[in-house]
């Protein structure tokens, strides 16, 4: 090898044209390659997200709703007075850990078994369609009074539950009696488990 003279200078003009394009195909598959690999990247990243929304879509639809199907007042036949509440689980999975707590208050003071708490009920299961039933029975002079809208009506029903992956939800409902139409409106509620 003469002095001076590059490693490249023994090549000839056409091998080192054939060397740069050999090189310059090297840079553009390393940048493939690269690409490539961001691409992989990205994809996994998608799909990690799919997977997510999916669970979280499934968790939505697939979850216990406890709530009230029906309050009412009657008087049947063979007994006095009582206020039914009819809860269900709305969902298509049961309920799990549940635990209601009831209270019925009439002229602002707690009636039937309830005191200032409220009934407490540890139901556990709550399947789902399956009508449940608590019962507040009235004096017959406090059943008139609420019928000739004397005595307002307030009744509450708090609910805390677990569904089938262990997540805690809670349901908050209140109404009110209108002597008018005979019937319990909604007056306010909550699903927020801290508002409590």
């Amino acid at each position: 090898m003469a002095e001076g003279k590059g490693p490249e200078q023994h090549f000839s003009k056409a091998e080192r044209s054939l060397l740069g394009r050999l090189s310059n195909l090297v840079a553009v598959t390393d940048v493939m390659a690269i690409m490539m690999v961001l691409a992989t990247v990205l994809s996994a990243y998608a799909t990690w997200r799919a997977s997510r929304i999916s669970s979280l879509l499934f968790l939505v639809s697939e979850r216990p709703y406890i709530g009230v199907e029906r309050l009412a007042l009657e008087r049947p036949d063979h007994g006095g007075a009582r206020l039914v509440i009819d809860y269900r689980n709305f969902g298509h999975v049961q309920a799990t850990e549940t635990v209601l707590t009831a209270q019925v208050m009439v002229d602002g003071k707690p009636v039937g078994e309830s005191d200032e708490r409220g009934r407490i009920v540890r139901a556990g299961i709550i399947s789902p369609q399956v009508p449940n039933h608590l019962y507040s029975y009235l004096a017959d002079d406090l059943y008139q009074g609420i019928l000739a809208g004397k005595s307002p009506v307030v009744v509450t029903l708090n609910v805390d539950y677990r569904g089938p992956a262990g997540e805690k939800f809670c349901d908050y409902e209140r109404f009110t009696y209108d002597y008018r139409s005979a019937w319990f409106g909604s007056d306010g509620g909550s699903t927020d488990c801290s508002a409590r």
